[in-house]
């Protein structure tokens, strides 16, 4: 399996921008005005960021599969913070500046593809099983000994990936269906009510559904990329 789930690459403006989580974590280079380039490890996110630009800045990001091994993190490290791996690369992106996107995403790449590791197979099969709302404990002896693997590997338990997928479904129908109720999308995935969704939102999108139905520019690139659960 490919631990490369997604390249991407973007250029932010001054000011501040929202992240929403997907459940994966990115290795990505960090290129602001007037500033040293950054390697960052992207931490596994809790709850949307809040990302601020001092200046106008330019980011290419390699997309891991969750669950994907980073040699360069150290045991120890909190899994949910972001971690500077510059020094491992310092010397693969002296000649940025004079590089074309194409050819960064290329270095970075290159430099990653002997850093990285997939998944393992268990794990793949966890994420499908929350994905398809199947028992995860099934045929294991120790329901506590596997969460313990789950937050070991990836640093959540399964309660994180399953208010994450629910949060994200809940999401998607709620800024691709403007006429249904939501009342109904909270209840339809699994919610005690309304409200329930709304703190949800709040927390995973910094955004009410009554916003994230209304920010019909940004809402398309939310949904479209690639997440743990694809």
């Amino acid at each position: 399996m490919n631990p490369f789930l997604h390249l991407w690459h973007t250029q932010l403006d001054l000011g501040q921008h929202t992240v929403w989580p997907d459940g994966c974590r990115d290795v990505i280079l960090v290129a602001s005005e007037n500033a040293p380039i950054q390697l960052v490890y992207s931490g596994l996110e809790l709850q949307a960021r809040r990302l601020h630009c001092a200046n106008q800045t330019k980011f290419f990001g390699i997309r891991l599969r969750a669950g994907a091994q980073f040699s360069p993190e150290q045991s120890g490290v909190n899994p949910h913070q972001d971690l500077d791996v510059s020094v491992f690369f310092k010397t693969a992106f002296r000649s940025f500046r004079d590089m074309s996107s194409d050819e960064v995403m290329r270095a970075l790449k290159q430099v990653l593809e002997n850093h990285v590791r997939p998944p393992p197979q268990w794990f793949t099969h966890f994420l499908e099983d929350i994905s398809y709302e199947r028992p995860l404990y099934s045929g294991i002896k120790s329901e506590r000994s596997y969460r313990r693997q789950v937050v070991a590997l990836s640093g959540a338990p399964p309660q994180y990936w399953r208010s994450l997928l629910r949060v994200r479904r809940a999401g998607q129908m709620v800024a691709l269906n403007s006429e249904v109720p939501l009342l109904e999308i909270a209840l339809a995935c699994g919610y005690s009510d309304q409200a329930h969704m709304n703190r949800d939102m709040q927390r995973w999108f910094a955004s009410t559904p009554g916003q994230v139905r209304r920010q019909t520019d940004v809402i398309p690139a939310h949904f479209s990329t690639p997440t743990a659960f694809t």
